[in-house]
């Protein structure tokens, strides 16, 4: 009986101690896992370029080397970047954080010193992000934000964009004040120059705004694109846009289902234009004007156009006119 017991017994022992090492082995393989899970993150991978979309991540992770140029973190879940999570750096030209959840950004010293393209589009922001200043920010991308207003001096530390969108906003929603007088002016204590005359292409489309308004377009007056397509309450084309942007060569207005009328007189002057795009809109009449620029293409498709004597110009043997009908 005795000897029954002492074979039980360290039957027992031998079964707790495979147990154990079993544990062991678990607890082993697990962290081999999470070195593995950090070696994504920072490895090889993460040199130079960096993507890390759809890993599910709400903060940027901390081990990102200082080599990076280009880091991708779309479709995550980060709510808020912070000083700390860029300040190390210094090298990142692409920062690319769209479709995240991104409320605010706190950015109150000089950091990303080489930073060239910002693209925080389909996020949470309500207002224009603000910094100290990135001088070397060309591109900005704020599309698909609730963004309901543009203040003035918005964008006094991006001294330098050349191209700014921020369309599908909701700028216009709740006021017609949506574009503040003075939002594309620089605040002189930050900048050298006094407006943003650096930006070429400007795109509000699908936004509230009814109308293009002197009080802020004058301070772009080196713009070369201008895109409103989709307009949701903009009737009428009847602003001085050639007198506002004297340099404009494209402008976009495509899909605007509301846009009914255009004051054809606003491209007399227009020396420089070579594209208006007026497709899919309610356009009925079509006004002739004397065309400046050497060569200009117009896109009139799937507009209700009135059949009348006037639009003969449009067909006509017009060497410096293309339309596209």
């Amino acid at each position: 009986m005795i000897p029954l017991l002492l074979l039980l017994c360290k039957t027992g022992m031998l079964m707790a101690l495979l147990t154990s090492t079993d544990r062991t082995v678990t607890v082993s393989k697990n962290l081999t896992e999470q070195v593995k899970t950090n070696d994504t993150y920072c490895g090889e991978k993460c040199n130079v370029k960096c993507h890390l979309q759809n890993q599910n991540l709400d903060v940027l992770p901390t081990c990102l080397p200082k080599t990076i140029e280009d880091l991708n973190l779309n479709f995550n879940n980060i709510t808020v970047i912070g000083i700390q999570d860029v300040v190390y750096l210094p090298k990142l030209r692409i920062l690319s954080l769209s479709y995240n959840q991104i409320r605010e950004i706190h950015w109150r010293i000089h950091v990303l010193p080489e930073l060239e393209s910002l693209d925080l589009s389909h996020n949470l922001l309500s207002v224009v992000p603000k910094c100290l200043m990135l001088k070397n920010l060309r591109k900005l991308s704020l599309a698909e934000n609730p963004i309901l207003l543009i203040q003035p001096f918005a964008f006094s530390c991006f001294p330098n964009l050349v191209f700014l969108n921020l369309s599908s906003t909701l700028i216009g929603f709740n006021s017609f004040d949506d574009i503040q007088e003075s939002a594309f002016a620089l605040n002189s204590t930050q900048a050298q120059e006094g407006s943003l005359k650096t930006l070429e292409l400007l795109d509000l489309s699908g936004t509230y705004i009814r109308c293009v308004k002197r009080s802020w377009s004058k301070d772009l007056s080196n713009l070369r694109e201008l895109h409103i397509r989709k307009m949701i309450r903009m009737n009428v084309l009847e602003d001085e846009l050639i007198a506002w942007f004297p340099h404009l060569e494209r402008l976009n207005c495509a899909d605007s289902k509301s846009l009914v009328k255009i004051r054809t007189e606003i491209f007399q002057n227009a020396s420089n234009l070579v594209y208006l795009d007026f497709r899919n809109c309610s356009i009925k009449y079509f006004s002739p004007w004397k065309i400046s620029s050497q060569s200009l293409t117009i896109d009139l498709r799937g507009n209700p156009l009135l059949c009348q004597c006037e639009l003969d110009w449009l067909v006509s043997k017009n060497t410096n006119l293309s339309l596209t009908r």
